[in-house]
């Protein structure tokens, strides 16, 4: 399983990338949410790779994981909020 501290870490104060209607837009609140999807490493008590987050204020966070959106809107929500933290991450130098 690859763990990097520094990506977790840098989810302080950035914006939310995931944007859903439940939002709150509070950088205080955004973490480095990590995926559900097996395809990046989910599994029943364990986390995906530390590579596979998204900045995500709590509202998005909530919305991720108790919403009644469906699999497939969370899927393509996180997987577009991922793709902008992974070009936040390079550009702010956390990730070569």
């Amino acid at each position: 399983m690859y763990r990097n501290k520094k990506i977790l870490r840098s989810a302080k104060e950035q914006p939310c990338t995931v944007r859903s209607v439940w939002c709150n837009g509070d950088t205080s609140t955004t973490v480095a949410a990590h995926s559900n999807q097996l395809a990046h490493g989910k599994g029943r008590g364990v986390k995906c790779h530390d590579i596979y987050v998204a900045y995500s204020c709590s509202g998005c966070h909530r919305w991720l994981d108790e919403s009644a959106a469906t699999r497939a809107e969370k899927v393509e929500a996180f997987n577009q909020a991922m793709h902008r933290t992974q070009l936040m991450l390079v550009q702010n130098g956390v990730l070569k």
